[in-house]
């Protein structure tokens, strides 16, 4: 559509100009247009490394000084590269363009190849550590504090940036698998063991299962899982409305329903970003659901555990920290204030209020988040919590032992 426009506003000048483009004929819109190749390869580069640079980035704080440098940038590399190269001012012929094409093309590829290889540059080699000449000791053990500390804040950083690889039991099962009873062990893997623990739910399941499974080995309880991304984990809901990714998840739920009362499960724990949902219009279908779920599962006895969403930053997270890190600043003081996390506390009443069920559970892991200073902490021990922005990483799943054990002591009393 926006070439088709253009197409349109081209065609429509083509012999008198309307007023349109008497407007883009103005001279400094025209030299918009002259650098517009530049500022295209300019503005993204520009973007992304301001963003990894600044751990406080904010468009309205960077974005009149990034606009600027990149119409400067813009300028020079019309005005000195690509002009030259259009008015064939260097490079005259074919074979000196095609040549050194293929030369600079062989470096680019090699270099990322070999940093491919490498699994990215070692600190050390991202430092400019230069050589020592003969200034005072005192310049020199100021410059080596320098770059020691500019070492520990590579290191430091590259360990919170290794938080978007910290995934956990990133498992996606299938309705074939749900129907067939093929579902995650979690504990000891002992499948003679009756299962005493079944935890159900969307990609957030996922990402607490790695502290589920740690806890089943510590009390010797057999667990499994049943994971379907984007998709909630309540009786007769159809989450194919939600943008889930699968269109099966009434059919995956009624599996699930039918082995948990064939298998006589006592204990089930529901995950998943309810609010994420709910913000797309579906509280009253959610709360519904549950209400469905509660009296779909009550009726064979089973103990139900419903766990609230975690905190949700506002940035991806390792990256983040990488920034923060990178600048000194030290990432177990960031985190998102309490304050704003409660904001999100009436649409989960929408869906959790009134649910007072004597075998039914409401567990909130916000308090295991959060810190003295009334933030929501995103790091720990040099760990990013979250793989993204709302997904918790296997050190983040950590965080939630003191919310789950009240699950487990319950079913080792219950033995």
């Amino acid at each position: 559509l926006p070439c088709v426009g253009v197409a349109l506003i081209i065609f429509s000048n083509r012999d008198i100009p309307t007023l349109s483009g008497k407007i883009l004929s103005i001279r400094p819109l025209v030299f918009v247009g002259l650098i517009s190749y530049s500022l295209y390869l300019w503005h993204w580069p520009i973007l992304v490394f301001v963003k990894y640079r600044f751990f406080d980035y904010k468009l309205e704080k960077y974005g009149l000084p990034m606009l600027l440098g990149t119409f400067v940038l813009s300028f020079f590399t019309w005005k000195f590269v690509e002009s030259p190269f259009r008015k064939q001012a260097i490079l005259k012929s074919r074979k000196q363009i095609f040549t050194y094409a293929g030369i600079f093309t062989a470096v680019l590829f090699i270099s990322g190849l070999t940093i491919h290889w490498m699994i990215g540059l070692p600190p050390d080699t991202l430092l400019s550590r230069r050589q020592l000449t003969e200034e005072s000791a005192q310049n020199e053990k100021e410059e080596t504090s320098n770059i020691n500390t500019a070492t520990q804040n590579m290191e430091s950083a590259a360990r919170y940036a290794e938080g978007e690889n910290d995934r956990g039991f990133r498992i996606e099962l299938t309705l074939k698998q749900a129907l067939a009873g093929e579902f995650i062990e979690l504990g000891d893997g002992d499948k003679h063991a009756p299962i005493e623990l079944f935890v159900s739910g969307d990609s957030h399941a996922m990402s607490v299962l790695s502290i589920i499974d740690v806890l089943c080995k510590e009390y010797h309880v057999r667990g499994v899982a049943a994971t379907h991304s984007s998709t909630i984990p309540l009786v007769d809901y159809d989450s194919h409305g939600d943008n889930s990714l699968y269109d099966d998840s009434i059919p995956f739920q009624k599996a699930i329903l039918d082995f948990i009362r064939n298998q006589h499960v006592r204990d089930v724990l529901f995950v998943s970003y309810w609010s994420a949902y709910a913000s797309q219009g579906q509280t009253l279908r959610i709360r519904e659901g549950v209400f469905r779920t509660i009296n779909a599962y009550s009726e064979s006895g089973v103990r139900l555990w419903f766990m609230k969403p975690v905190p949700k930053p506002p940035w991806n997270v390792p990256r983040f920290l990488y920034s923060a890190a990178l600048q000194g600043q030290n990432p177990e003081e960031i985190g998102l204030p309490l304050t704003e996390h409660r904001k999100i506390e009436p649409l989960l009443d929408q869906i959790f209020g009134g649910v007072d069920a004597p075998r039914v559970t409401i567990l909130d892991p916000t308090m295991c988040f959060v810190n003295s200073n009334q933030l929501c902490r995103v790091a720990r021990g040099g760990r990013s919590l979250y793989w993204d922005d709302n997904h918790l990483s296997s050190a983040g799943a950590l965080e939630l032992r003191p919310l789950f054990k009240q699950i487990f002591r319950a079913i080792v009393i219950g033995k």
